[in-house]
């Protein structure tokens, strides 16, 4: 555990290209459609590094934005905007709409704009937040009705079904983080570190 606090700390206080790589490395390899991390306001030019961002990653369709800010901290949203559009199904979109109250469902910016405003108006995340991160609809729906409890399995969120499939699953998130987190160790930017991965098969 002690050694667990002192490696997020090393995060917290590196630059925003190494969080990215530790908290969504799923999501820039590829395999996942978004994730989710904040950022201190302190850290550099936050602002001028999402930009940035946007611009080396331009082809790639990988975005930032930022969806709740504070003096202190950004809430940053990492997304693939296709792989968000397909996680986002008819029926996700069905739900979102009659069981959390959204009323536009066609639009992507549109429903990250409504996330944006249900985190900033509740104390809590909300908890359709899981669906919008690609987590399975049965643990987003068996969270809630379990009150984060009974779960079978904790890993990226708390599984209440398939727990082997999860297991898996989270077993290639951890390669992803390991091999970005590794490159960049040899001295690779983020951005050298993904082309470097989509050359490769095998990345991880």
């Amino acid at each position: 555990m002690e050694r667990r606090r002192k490696c997020m700390e090393q995060i917290r206080s590196s630059g925003l290209e190494e969080q990215l790589a530790y908290h969504t490395a799923p999501v820039l390899m590829g395999i996942k459609p978004a994730g989710l991390f904040s950022v201190g306001q302190a850290l550099g030019d936050t602002w001028k590094q999402i930009r940035a961002f946007h611009q080396k990653m331009a082809f790639s369709g990988l975005r930032i934005r930022i969806l709740c800010s504070c003096k202190k901290r950004l809430l940053l949203f990492v997304y693939q905007e296709q792989r968000l559009e397909a996680a986002l199904s008819p029926s996700i979109r069905t739900l979102l709409r009659k069981k959390f109250g959204y009323r536009q469902t066609q639009s992507l910016d549109a429903m990250l704009s409504e996330l944006a405003e249900h985190i900033q108006q509740s104390a809590t995340f909300p908890h359709e937040i899981g669906l919008f991160l690609g987590y399975p609809v049965a643990d987003v729906l068996g969270f809630i009705a379990h009150h984060g409890e009974d779960y079978l399995l904790l890993g990226y969120w708390k599984v209440y079904r398939n727990a082997e499939q999860a297991k898996q699953l989270f077993s290639q998130y951890d390669g992803c983080r390991s091999y970005l987190c590794g490159q960049m160790k040899q001295g690779r930017s983020l951005y050298q570190a993904l082309q470097v991965a989509e050359k490769s098969s095998n990345a991880f």
